[in-house]
């Protein structure tokens, strides 16, 4: 059997989870998690059913949201090196037999192979992931995703929206987000703005973990979001949604949602119909 070492964050975690289901392969993979993932995992199970799935979580000790290597910021941490000694140990006690191992991406794979002593391969490069991830799992593409057309979205419904992301860049700017608050309100939506354990203001909402990240997303009728964990979970549970992205930014995670409905645009220039 084929594993899948899952290392990175909340976001990959989701897409990778998203493509594996879609897939008729998925009995030839295990997937192999860093513990961290696990509270996101047990919180989904509420609304999606991984019976089909075989996963093990594993604490590599990875605390920083992703393993220290695949970043810039801790690579030099010695924590980094605790975590891939981890993954080594790990390797030595439970050898593959059977099949290949894999990781998410090819992001130091040469430096990561010599330090854990195993010849892993990669699934994603500089690609779009969610495409990446159905050819390698040969899924069928998402030709049976809806259309919306306008006024699908009437009046009087909530619209949640994430403007918050794990990379500060991407985070939507304060005049972007009150123009859009402004917009859909004088529509006759209802706008709440969700953070992080933080109200700012009278549109705000928070939430403390991923039971009631999910439960918020469900309630919703429409989510508007950076590009970030809240929109991939939108895409899992069927929530049209709208992303937007910095100028110039690359789209490598845009949603097959987001695409099919041309459902995205930029800071400076975005046209969300509801």
């Amino acid at each position: 059997m084929h594993r899948i070492f899952v290392l990175r964050a909340y976001g990959d975690f989701t897409i990778l989870l998203q493509s594996l289901l879609r897939s008729n392969k998925k009995s030839q993979y295990k997937l192999v998690a860093s513990s961290h993932l696990q509270p996101l995992f047990i919180s989904l199970q509420q609304f999606v059913n991984f019976d089909a799935i075989q996963i093990k979580f594993v604490d590599f000790g990875i605390d920083k949201t992703l393993l220290r290597f695949f970043t810039n910021k801790f690579f030099f941490s010695t924590y980094c090196f605790d975590e891939i000694q981890s993954i080594k140990t790990y390797l030595k006690v439970n050898p593959n037999k059977e099949g290949q191992d894999y990781i998410e991406q090819d992001k130091r794979i040469t430096w990561f192979n010599f330090f854990v002593g195993k010849k892993f391969k990669h699934i994603i490069e500089d690609q779009k992931v969610y495409n990446t991830y159905d050819q390698f799992f040969e899924n069928s593409t998402y030709e049976h995703l809806e259309i919306l057309e306008n006024n699908t979205i009437n009046k009087n419904k909530k619209l949640l929206i994430f403007p918050d992301s794990r990379l500060p860049a991407k985070n939507i700017p304060s005049d972007v987000l009150d123009k859009i608050i402004q917009d859909q309100t004088n529509k006759g939506h209802i706008v709440q703005v969700a953070y992080f354990k933080t109200q700012t203001n009278k549109h705000s909402v928070s939430y403390n973990n991923f039971d009631e990240l999910l439960k918020m997303i469900q309630d919703a009728d429409f989510i508007i979001g950076a590009d970030s964990l809240p929109i991939h979970l939108a895409n899992l549970l069927n929530k049209p949604h709208f992303i937007l992205y910095p100028k110039g930014f690359n789209q490598l995670f845009i949603t097959p949602f987001a695409l099919a409905n041309q459902s995205f645009g930029t800071f400076e220039e975005y046209k969300i119909v509801l």
